[in-house]
């Protein structure tokens, strides 16, 4: 996918875009971003070797939601995850 293709599905509210341009940015922090709709909630996981720090990528996420604009999405839940364990922090 082009990087023009990858933002008009995330305005769209394509998980698997807003994933991808998540963990953009995100991977060469060793954090890995796993996200869901449901119910326009929009599910995110952020998962590392250490339980990311949560204020820092909340911030993050809610600059690059809020550019996005997609109308599909409502409501934003962020959870941060250490890698290997089954449930989030």
């Amino acid at each position: 996918m082009t990087q023009p293709n990858i933002l008009k599905l995330a305005k769209q509210g394509d998980t698997q875009a807003i994933a991808s341009l998540m963990n953009r940015h995100l991977y060469p922090k060793g954090i890995t971003a796993k996200v869901a709709l449901k119910d326009a909630c929009l599910e995110v996981i952020l998962e590392s070797a250490q339980v990311p720090n949560r204020q820092t990528l909340v911030a993050f996420i809610r600059k690059g939601l809020t550019g996005l604009g997609a109308a599909s999405i409502e409501r934003v839940k962020v959870y941060g995850q250490q890698t290997g364990e089954e449930f989030p922090a």
